[in-house]
């Protein structure tokens, strides 16, 4: 897996991209790499390294979850229901108007 991966580095990122000077070392700014090879990149990772592969799908969970009321928020709204708080417990449901 490690091994994949730093040839992969190696070979397509570093000697495809990196600009490199025998004197002042190399160097390679992400943000210089072509968008297809940062997501070949991000495949590779996400094929070959389960730490990163967690962190992603923890993230992609976060987002979604953070969008989930929000959706479902404006589709009750657009079928033609309100919010309504319950005056004797302060919880809110909701009422169809329409």
């Amino acid at each position: 897996m490690k091994k994949i991966l730093s040839n992969y580095i190696e070979h397509s990122i570093i000697d495809e991209y990196a600009d490199k000077n025998h004197f002042d070392g190399y160097s390679l700014h992400i943000n210089d790499l072509p968008k297809n090879e940062i997501e070949n990149f991000l495949s590779m990772l996400f094929d070959h390294d389960e730490v990163t592969k967690d962190l992603i799908l923890d993230r992609m969970h976060e987002l979604i979850d953070s969008q989930l009321p929000i959706k479902e928020c404006k589709d009750k709204y657009e079928q033609g229901y309100v919010p309504v708080q319950d005056r004797n417990n302060g919880e809110i449901f909701w009422r169809f108007t329409a």
